[in-house]
């Protein structure tokens, strides 16, 4: 658990500069990636990219404190059903429902 919690951490800090600038892209208020990326560095600075962070950090490791481990029930559970190894399809078949309902409510909320 304490792994998935450091992981998700450690992706956030890639994921929230994106997702800021994706977002800014989305909802038309800059043209090109350029043009948003100096805005938040002019307007807040580095700290800018990161807007959201603690609310994306509390999201992501009560996710994945669920996600992990049912996915390796999941897996295991294919493994004894099936007598042989489990192939990527079917390992990434193991939680795509729970990140799409995720995915789903994340929308759900801004809509």
């Amino acid at each position: 658990m304490l792994s998935a919690a450091i992981g998700e951490v450690f992706a956030c800090i890639i994921r929230v500069p994106t997702e800021v600038i994706k977002q800014r892209l989305q909802v038309g208020m800059h043209k090109n990636i350029r043009n948003v990326v100096q805005d938040i560095y002019k307007t807040s600075g580095k700290i800018g990219f990161y807007n959201g962070f603690g609310a994306t950090i509390m999201r992501e490791i009560p996710f994945s404190f669920i996600q992990f481990p049912l996915y390796e029930i999941l897996k295991s559970s294919i493994v004894v059903y099936s007598k042989r190894d489990v192939a990527a399809y079917e390992a990434a078949a193991c939680t795509k429902h729970f990140r799409k309902e995720k995915n789903l409510n994340l929308l759900n909320e801004y809509t």
